[in-house]
């Protein structure tokens, strides 16, 4: 038993999530972490977007909660058109953080939904993020990528 996340997800070939002494979800740890079936475990293991059914509908026609991981979602220019099996969503840029191995966007968009994407930091150590607070930019995520969260 652990508290510690990456030690779970790197040792483990099966993990329980408890949630007040309720299992939440038992699976593989790429299970649990892709596939998360309730909200508490999609923002436990790791960060999530969470979308809720309202939003969630208006963006993919599904009317139903998703999760989306940051990693899965890439920054773009807002006047790229999304392919066929992607969903977007438009917004503005309203914090970048630094982690070393990742910097991570926080977008707002205008209808109130928060995404957080994260890029891997592949690029030279002076080269500049490409993204600044304040920049418009277009979210974009396969859509099989999201899971419904029940």
């Amino acid at each position: 038993m652990t508290h510690d996340q990456e030690e779970a997800l790197t040792l483990s070939d099966r993990i329980a999530v408890f949630n007040n002494g309720r299992v939440e979800q038992v699976g593989t740890p790429r299970e649990v972490y892709e596939y998360p079936q309730t909200a508490f475990v999609a923002g436990f293991l790791g960060l999530s977007n969470l979308i809720d059914a309202a939003h969630a509908e208006r963006l993919t026609g599904v009317p139903k909660a998703m999760s989306v991981r940051p990693e899965r979602v890439r920054l773009v220019d807002a006047r790229t058109e999304p392919a066929a099996h992607e969903t977007c969503v438009d917004g503005t840029i309203v914090e970048t953080v630094y982690t070393g191995p990742t910097t991570r966007y926080i977008v707002d968009t205008v209808d109130g939904l928060r995404v957080v994407a994260e890029r891997h930091n592949d690029h030279a150590p002076d080269d500049t993020a490409p993204y600044h607070r304040g920049d418009i930019v277009r979210a974009v995520w396969v859509t099989e990528h999201a899971a419904v969260v029940p």
